[in-house]
């Protein structure tokens, strides 16, 4: 049986206060895409292919033993639910929050009606069945565009779950600064998972603040924008040849080395107030204890946070993987 190296990194995550929901959760929080999925920047020429489930659940478990208590998931994330149901079924001490692709119908158009109610418990009911949970910590809507967001029947959906205890907290996973403010309108969501890294700024003017006014927590994720910020940049397709332009920008401008980079992203982002915690998105183990060193070595010096200012992209090829053509 694999016992976890708790000397790995000589310090555990810092605890925060995941808005008004009442709990305290690590800074850094373990995304799981990247353990149950072909996810990311690949080298040239290599085959797609999903991690091994046994060292996911090693990283899983390795996490949880160096105070990671926050875990994403998603059912749209292959066996990912299945992998922290098997390692964290019984441990009250850890959040996950999973999520609810809004549904629609075989042409794409919203559900309504009792389609919609059946569709919401089903997905739902399901993610429970693989976490092995009696309720959900924190559901988020995946994607939540505004017009999900002004779908009435879907949020009362939702909340008729939170009633009935199948759900703890609501929340919403976006891409854009206008669905997070407008996520955070009213008293359905208590957690706005958005991007944040050196080159994708936004949150940082009108989102965090007005999550802190409101008590609204903060999940960062994208830290490593998908490997851009990583020596995996040199990777990127040549339709991507913008991204790394912006990457290798922000690298010479701090001058650290492509090897040095990810730790950096890493700090600014754990660096930036009002964010409850962030994600990182791990293949391995020697991944998971770079970034718990990085988390060590604390905030950036302020010479070079006051740099990292300048370094913002304004350009949704950039900052959006979502907008990436990736093989």
């Amino acid at each position: 049986m694999y016992t976890p190296t708790r000397d790995r990194c000589a310090i555990a995550p810092q605890v925060r206060t995941f808005g008004r929901t009442g709990h305290q959760v690590s800074a850094l929080a373990l995304g799981t895409v990247s353990l149950a999925c072909a996810y990311g920047i690949a080298e040239p020429g290599s085959t797609a292919a999903c991690p091994d489930p046994n060292l996911a659940l090693r990283v899983i478990r390795e996490a949880r033993a160096h105070g990671i208590s926050l875990f994403d998931t998603a059912p749209a994330y292959g066996e990912a639910e299945v992998l922290l149901g098997r390692e964290l079924a019984s441990d009250a001490d850890c959040t996950i929050t999973t999520k609810l692709a809004p549904p629609v119908d075989q042409c794409g158009r919203a559900l309504e009606g009792q389609a919609l109610e059946r569709a919401v418990i089903s997905s739902v009911e399901a993610s429970l069945e693989r976490l092995a949970r009696p309720r959900i910590d924190v559901l988020l809507i995946h994607n939540a565009t505004l017009d999900v967001l002004q779908d009435s029947a879907l949020i009362e959906a939702l909340l008729r779950l939170r009633k009935r205890g199948l759900v703890s907290h609501l929340g919403v996973s976006v891409y854009r600064e206008d669905e997070a403010l407008a996520a955070m309108r009213g008293d359905a969501f208590d957690v706005v998972q958005i991007g944040l890294s050196l080159l994708d700024q936004r949150p940082l003017l009108r989102v965090l603040p007005t999550a802190q006014r409101l008590g609204i927590a903060i999940i960062t994720r994208s830290a490593l924008l998908k490997g851009a910020l990583t020596s995996r940049a040199r990777w990127l397709s040549p339709r991507l040849a913008h991204v790394h332009a912006a990457a290798d920008s922000a690298r010479r401008a701090l001058e650290v080395s492509w090897e040095e980079l990810p730790a950096i992203a890493l700090r600014f982002c754990l660096g930036v107030e009002g964010v409850s915690s962030t994600l990182i998105g791990v293949h391995d183990l020697d991944e998971l204890t770079a970034a718990l060193r990085a988390q060590s070595d604390g905030p950036l010096p302020k010479a070079l946070m006051s740099r990292t200012a300048g370094l913002a992209s304004v350009d949704p090829a950039v900052v959006n993987p979502a907008l990436w053509d990736l093989p």
